[in-house]
Order: C-alpha cells, then sequence, then structure tokens
C-alpha cells in the first residue's frame, strides 16, 4: 500500500513505462496523496528537456518543484 505522497509524470509517448500501467497505478493510489501531470509529448528517456531547452526550466522541472514546496509546507505543518 502506498501511503505518500507521488508525483507522476506521465507521457503518452513514454516507450518504457506505457501510460495505461501508471493510470493503472494513479487509480490504486488514494488520490489525495497523488500529483498527476500529462506530458502529452516526450518519451521515457526526454520528459524533463520538453518547454525551454534549458535544465531546471520548462513544465517538467516547474511541477517538480511545486511538488517538493507542497511537500515542505506539509512536513513544516506536522512538525508544529
Amino acid at each position: 500500500k502506498i501511503d505518500v505522497p507521488c508525483l507522476m509524470l506521465s507521457s503518452a509517448k513514454d516507450e518504457m513505462v506505457p501510460q495505461e500501467q501508471m493510470i493503472a497505478l494513479r487509480d490504486a493510489i488514494d488520490s489525495s496523496l497523488v500529483t498527476w501531470v500529462d506530458f502529452p509529448e516526450g518519451s521515457h528517456m526526454n520528459l524533463w528537456y520538453h518547454g525551454p531547452a534549458r535544465y531546471g526550466q520548462g513544465p517538467y522541472w516547474e511541477n517538480w518543484r511545486r511538488f517538493i514546496e507542497k511537500l515542505q509546507l506539509v512536513c513544516n505543518s506536522n512538525m508544529e
């Protein structure tokens, strides 16, 4: 059973993990724990590259940043 927050970055063109498998995994997890991001373009190995061609920018990295910020808020509120 998965009981921790999950960031799921999925692409319809992923050649290693078919999106149908990602959807099945997502549906098996408590939806309050899942942050799902669908990328219509991009394969398994180049998903991070979609958007501006600079490391650390673009939708892939922005979603990572938002997810980590959300986790920090949860952790900080649990420590109070």
